[in-house]
């Protein structure tokens, strides 16, 4: 039965496999360890955690940041030149400076806000130490599945020998009973 299927899965893929490049596409076994090792790097959940743990650990370099003062940092230049109107409508040239500058410096730092800042650094912690639980969790939840696919594939193939020997032994006692038939 699973030769059956092999052979199909392997007839429906042919035209597939003969448009890919050509690489090994073989299936080769692999230990357990490093199935779950892969499976954990791989996994879209595992990689979801880790990003949540790099997403959780920014939040408290924010909150960190909120404690420090603002600063504004400004500068302006305006040039001006050419004749102007005077209040009778009769053309003037231009006689002040042509050129201008500006620049200028503030900071502010906000010194009681009700505690929300330092409840916020805490919020953010706790955040990340959830997502490091997350993480963990989602780590032995992809060893759980990939061990059990491993097994399941073991049994199958288990069944498989096992189907086997059960067809050579009935194999063996139809030529015996054909050669006790026939003598």
């Amino acid at each position: 039965m699973m030769r059956h299927a092999a052979a199909i899965a392997a007839f429906l893929l042919a035209p597939a496999t003969a448009l890919a490049q050509a690489t090994d596409t073989t299936a080769t076994p692999i230990p357990l360890d490093q199935a779950i090792r892969l499976a954990q790097q791989n996994a879209p959940a595992a990689v979801q955690a880790r990003g949540s743990i790099a997403t959780s650990e920014a939040a408290v370099k924010q909150s960190y940041a909120a404690f420090l003062p603002s600063l504004s940092l400004s500068a302006g230049r305006n040039n001006q030149s050419g004749e102007r109107f005077d209040t009778q409508g009769n053309l003037v040239p231009f006689t002040g400076q042509p050129t201008s500058y500006s620049s200028g410096l503030s900071s502010s730092l906000q010194l009681f806000d009700g505690g929300r800042r330092y409840f916020d650094l805490k919020r953010t912690k706790a955040e990340v130490g959830a997502a490091a639980a997350n993480e963990t969790s989602s780590r032995y939840d992809i060893a759980l599945q990939v061990k059990q696919q491993y097994y399941n594939i073991l049994a199958a193939r288990e069944s498989e020998s096992a189907a086997d020997a059960q067809i050579q032994q009935t194999e063996q006692q139809f030529r015996a009973c054909s050669a006790k038939m026939s003598g």
